[in-house]
């Protein structure tokens, strides 16, 4: 693995060496150190206004949102003809992301846990099992619960008769 590393290092700083030596015909090289340029490197001139987040940019456009009588919400370029009550003026930057984020619904507030002891019914919409179908499977789990232990104790038995 060593070996290999050392070999595309290897051909990694030929890759990169070759291009400026004179091996070429005629004797000169392919690249020159004086025709590599970086590209001009500057800082965004904070003085001219950002059209995407300056609000009075002249690249906006307006819209107008306005109800019908019969209660339907219209949008347009143009205000409505005829006098529809409340216009509401809408002025939108083409360059920005006009998608809303999601609104979550606040969570439902929290319920007081039931008394130990107190029976509690869930919808049958919530549970596929019944009140005696839980039972019985806890009572399953129990007995689960209790082999498990009688066969450890078996092990442990067996183990320390070895010793």
């Amino acid at each position: 693995m060593k070996l290999l590393i050392k070999l595309l290092l290897s051909l990694l700083v030929l890759a990169v060496v070759l291009p400026f030596t004179p091996f070429m015909p005629g004797g000169k090289p392919l690249l020159k150190m004086d025709g590599l340029k970086w590209p001009p490197l500057a800082a965004p001139d904070l003085a001219r206004p950002n059209p995407a987040t300056d609000p009075g940019s002249a690249n906006n456009q307006t819209f107008y949102k306005w109800r019908d009588a019969k209660g339907t919400v219209h949008y347009g370029d143009q205000p409505p003809g005829t006098p529809t009550g409340q216009v509401e003026t809408i002025e939108v930057n083409p360059d920005t992301n006009l998608i809303l984020g999601l609104k979550v619904p606040p969570p439902p507030p929290e319920q007081k846990p039931a008394p130990e002891g107190a029976a509690t019914s869930l919808p049958s919409a919530y549970s596929p099992y019944s009140p005696g179908q839980i039972e019985r499977l806890f009572e399953e789990a129990h007995k689960v619960k209790a082999q498990s232990e009688e066969r450890n104790r078996q092990l442990e038995e067996l183990v320390g008769g070895d010793r």
